[in-house]
């Protein structure tokens, strides 16, 4: 049986064109895996696999959380064209009920200009129960 607590990671790629608009201007996707019950986010990091195209003058940002709190495991960072990867600040909240990861995008003016991006997410958490 693993030692607890332990530090554990959850990771996703995922395309623009999997994105919800969800008005003006952002658009967003939950991940596949929740963040277990009881356990405590660190923060994020993320691999851009395709560059973000589109956007207005090169505004496009991204943020990790949750469906409540977009940016929970981070603040917003910038996805300029041709970056190779970005990541969150510390997050450090404890989440007593599990919880879907948000990865949300969005553009100076409209997410309808992001036309382009793919970015692998891993999301690291530190489990304190078994």
């Amino acid at each position: 049986m693993p030692l607890v607590p332990r530090v554990e990671s959850i990771e996703q790629a995922i395309a623009i064109s999997g994105f919800t608009n969800s008005g003006k201007k952002s658009g967003y996707i939950d991940l596949d895996t929740q963040v277990p019950a009881e356990s405590i986010v660190q923060g994020w990091k993320g691999l851009i696999t395709t560059r973000f195209t589109g956007g207005s003058a090169g505004r496009t940002t991204l943020s990790v959380g949750t469906p409540g709190t977009p940016d929970a495991y981070g603040a917003a960072v910038a996805v300029e064209s041709g970056s190779p990867n970005v990541r969150g600040s510390g997050a450090s909240e404890f989440l007593p009920i599990a919880q879907n990861i948000r990865v949300t995008v969005e553009d100076r003016l409209d997410f309808d200009n992001v036309s382009g991006g793919a970015v692998t997410i891993t999301v690291y958490y530190v489990r304190t129960i078994a």
